[in-house]
C-alpha cells in the first residue's frame, strides 16, 4: 500500500515514497499553491519557436490571464528560481541568532528577522514555508554545523571531566581504605 490516512486527522494523508513517509495536510492547500501566470511570462512563452511550448501557453483574453494558474510545466519553471524549501519549523536556526526567537510575533516575523540576521537576501516567504535561491542554505548550514560541533565538544569535555573526577574520587577512597587497613 502506498497511501494511508492517519487515524487522528480528518484532513491529512500519508504517501509512502522511496525516501520515506510524507504526510500532507489538505487544509489551506489551494491557498498555499496558487501560482498565477505573469503577463510577461505568458506572452514570452506563447511566442516560443517551439510549437509544444507555444500551444501550452497560447494567448488568452485579458481577464483570463489574471486568474489562470500555471500548468505543471510552468510550475517547474518557476520553482527553478527557489529550489530550496523549508517549513518554518525546519528553518529554525535559533542557535545562530538566539535573540530572534524572543517575543511572540509569530513564525513568519521571526523567520524574516532570522533571515536578515543570518544575511540571506533573496528569499520568499510563503504561508508555511521559506523559499530560497539555490545554494543559499550552505552558509547557514555550515555555521550551524560549526556551532553544533562546538556544543558537542563542550558536552564531551564535561562528560569526560565528570567521569575522570568520579574515577579519581573512587580511587582516592580506595587508597584511603587500603592505607587505613595497613596502619
Amino acid at each position: 500500500m502506498r497511501f494511508s490516512k492517519p487515524k487522528l486527522s480528518r484532513t491529512d494523508f500519508t504517501i509512502y515514497h522511496y525516501a520515506g513517509d510524507v504526510t500532507y495536510q489538505t487544509e489551506h492547500f489551494l491557498d498555499k499553491n496558487k501560482n498565477y501566470v505573469v503577463a510577461e511570462h505568458q506572452s514570452l512563452l506563447s511566442a516560443s519557436r517551439f510549437s509544444f511550448v507555444a500551444d501550452l501557453f497560447s494567448p488568452l483574453p485579458e481577464d483570463f490571464s489574471k486568474t489562470l494558474k500555471f500548468s505543471s510545466i510552468a510550475i517547474r519553471i518557476s520553482c527553478a528560481g527557489y529550489p530550496t524549501r523549508r517549513t518554518f519549523v525546519e528553518f529554525r536556526f535559533g542557535i545562530l541568532a538566539p535573540d530572534v526567537s524572543k517575543g511572540s510575533s509569530g513564525e513568519i516575523a521571526a523567520c524574516k528577522r532570522l533571515l536578515e540576521k543570518v544575511g540571506l537576501k533573496s528569499y520568499q516567504i510563503g504561508e508555511t514555508k521559506v523559499f530560497l535561491r539555490a545554494g543559499q542554505m550552505a552558509d547557514p548550514d555550515a555555521r550551524m554545523s560549526g556551532v553544533l560541533r562546538r556544543f558537542a565538544s563542550i558536552i564531551q569535555r564535561k562528560v569526560c571531566s565528570h567521569l575522570s573526577r568520579r574515577s579519581f574520587v573512587s580511587m582516592r577512597r580506595s587508597a584511603i581504605q587500603i592505607q587505613a587497613a595497613c596502619r
